[in-house]
């Protein structure tokens, strides 16, 4: 099984691709060749798990590493002229996280669990990030852990800041869509959407590769 957890001291690097629904799971496919015959061969690879988003229209690749020398590796050959395939169907977007304020437990990845996963991705101007990350710390802390089935949340900025990333574990979809029904987070999304770009999914895993 797989962690995300602040104290891990792990490298991050997060792969977005947004796909027409058609070809979603050809595109998985895909990836998941590249993970288990190249990217896992790489040094300084620890784990990397492929999110199946289910309105399918959506592939989030999650990956972590030893040292931020190996997020190089990862980067070239994702990018590269012989990994094109991989990118056929979809528009991709590759950066290196970090993780800044995390509420609730550490997540712990595995295909076993039943648990659901809530990713939302952003993307501003890096002027805006700490309006964003304030305006998601006081929702989350305040809000989110008290409700029903709610685990935990992680928030991740790529190093330019102008990309976040929010990876929440609920224990039910139904309370999940209570979470985002509440007035506070219809105000809270209003708020962001004058000055980012939403992206909203939530995520089956559909492959997880360690080392």
């Amino acid at each position: 099984m797989v962690f995300i957890s602040k104290s891990g001291n792990k490298t991050i690097t997060i792969s977005y691709f947004k796909i027409d629904s058609n070809y979603q799971k050809k595109q998985v496919d895909l990836l998941r060749d590249f993970i288990d015959n190249l990217l896992s061969k790489q040094n300084g690879f620890v784990s990397s798990t492929i999110h199946k988003g289910l309105k399918g229209s959506n592939i989030v690749n999650y990956s972590q590493w030893e040292g931020l020398k190996d997020h190089t590796i990862h980067t070239d050959h994702i990018v590269s002229l012989g990994q094109k395939s991989i990118l056929s169907f979809a528009t991709h977007e590759l950066d290196n996280y970090e993780i800044i304020h995390t509420v609730g437990e550490d997540i712990m990845v595995t295909d076993q669990n039943k648990v659901i996963t809530s990713i939302v991705y952003v993307k501003l101007n890096q002027k805006h990030q700490a309006d964003f990350t304030n305006g998601w710390i006081k929702l989350f802390e305040n809000v989110a852990k008290k409700q029903p089935g709610f685990i935990s949340s992680i928030l991740h900025t790529n190093l330019t800041g102008n990309k976040l990333l929010s990876y929440s574990h609920w224990e039910k979809r139904q309370d999940l869509e209570s979470f985002f029904s509440l007035p506070e987070v219809f105000i809270s999304a209003d708020n962001v959407a004058q000055f980012s770009r939403t992206n909203w999914d939530t995520y089956e895993i559909s492959h997880i590769r360690e080392i």
